[in-house]
């Protein structure tokens, strides 16, 4: 590729993704407070390590969906403005489930209760528990980034394409999970600011921002979780304009009534399409309520499916029987002679001997007498 087109694509990848990475913040909201909760309450010590394991995760789950999207809008462009339809059906079921007190996969710390104080193992498994709801809700978030991104880059070639979707997923991987770092070590941040001791007014503010942060941790979490879902009623519906032919002739014409004013005319706006998602959520959730169980059986069956296809069969003649124990070496070197003891027993005579007392000397015999 010549420097003058290469230098051109990243131009044009820079601007898309400039456009596409404000809009893919507004559905993050309700990702942030489900996740949030997800990875809360994790064994001591634990909030990075499994705040990692998820940003890894999710980074997987893009690695897999951008190149789909991709050779979908290649192969198949026509498919996707319905993708686009379809993508904004599920997010207007997905806020209406959200009003409701409900949501995909945010039940994933309903195990979460009697772990917090587990030890050992049960610490590790309510672990895994939660990275694997946490990324079970980012493949959801991952594939409306993908949706909604494809709606910006639509038409674009498909280096073009490419760039612009894996910036903006890197994007709102590092914005998404930065926050949610934020907030789940906030709690904890403002107790160890707390704690700080002393009469000076800096160990005083201290002690007031501590207290602040941990209360402000449940009302932060419920405006999040607020703002997320109109988010998601608003992109639904942006989403569905822009896939159903004529929808979004409609929505500028709906629009062009407003004065034009600097920020009446961009609130209108999102009022038109966070109304059009709210209307068309009043015929998407009974159908994604409907098609809950069948999915969920067709999921089920899938993951045994891959249960059964990764799980490693033992050889036909296995021999399975226990391994007797091994005699242990200490009894074995028990019976052997005691070198030792036969050792002192023969140096006793010896010893013997030179302890008892020397024998009187034998007197010379004395010379026989001459006679003269």
């Amino acid at each position: 590729m010549p420097v003058g087109s290469f230098s051109s694509m990243l131009a044009s990848a820079a601007q898309l993704t400039a456009v596409a990475v404000p809009k893919a913040v507004g559905i993050i909201g309700d990702d942030i407070a489900a996740n949030t909760k997800q990875l809360l309450d994790l064994p001591p010590g634990r909030n990075f390590p499994a705040l990692f394991k998820v940003v890894k995760g999710s980074l997987l789950n893009k690695a897999v969906l951008i190149p789909a999207a991709t050779v979908i809008s290649w192969a198949a462009p026509w498919a996707v403005l319905p993708l686009l339809a379809v993508g904004g059906f599920f997010l207007t079921a997905e806020a209406m489930e959200q009003m409701r007190g409900k949501g995909h996969g945010h039940d994933g710390h309903k195990h979460e209760e009697g772990h917090d104080h587990a030890q050992g193992e049960k610490r590790v498994q309510t672990e895994k528990e939660k990275v694997a709801g946490a990324l079970k809700i980012d493949v959801i978030l991952s594939a409306e980034i993908t949706v909604l991104t494809l709606s910006v880059v639509a038409g674009a070639p498909i280096l073009t394409q490419l760039a612009v979707m894996a910036a903006t997923g890197v994007a709102l991987t590092g914005i998404l999970y930065g926050i949610i770092g934020g907030v789940i070590n906030m709690d904890d941040a403002g107790k160890w600011l707390a704690k700080r001791e002393g009469d000076k007014p800096l160990a005083k503010a201290a002690r007031t921002i501590g207290r602040a942060m941990s209360k402000s941790v449940p009302p932060l979490m419920k405006a999040i979780s607020v703002i997320g879902t109109a988010a998601l009623f608003m992109v639904g519906g942006e989403l569905l304009l822009a896939g159903i032919p004529g929808g979004s002739a409609l929505l500028s014409a709906a629009v062009a009534h407003v004065p034009a004013l600097p920020l009446i005319q961009p609130v209108a706006e999102h009022i038109l399409m966070a109304a059009a998602g709210l209307a068309a959520s009043l015929v998407s959730y009974p159908v994604m309520e409907k098609l809950e169980g069948p999915l969920g059986k067709l999921g089920d069956y899938l993951a045994a499916q891959k249960a059964k296809l990764f799980t490693r069969k033992a050889p036909a003649n296995d021999n399975t029987a226990p391994i007797p124990e091994q005699t242990p070496a200490q009894p074995a070197l028990a019976n052997l002679p005691d070198v030792k003891a036969d050792m002192n027993a023969a140096a006793a005579p010896k010893a013997d001997a030179a302890n008892a007392p020397a024998p009187a000397p034998v007197p010379a015999p004395k010379p026989p007498k001459i006679a003269p």
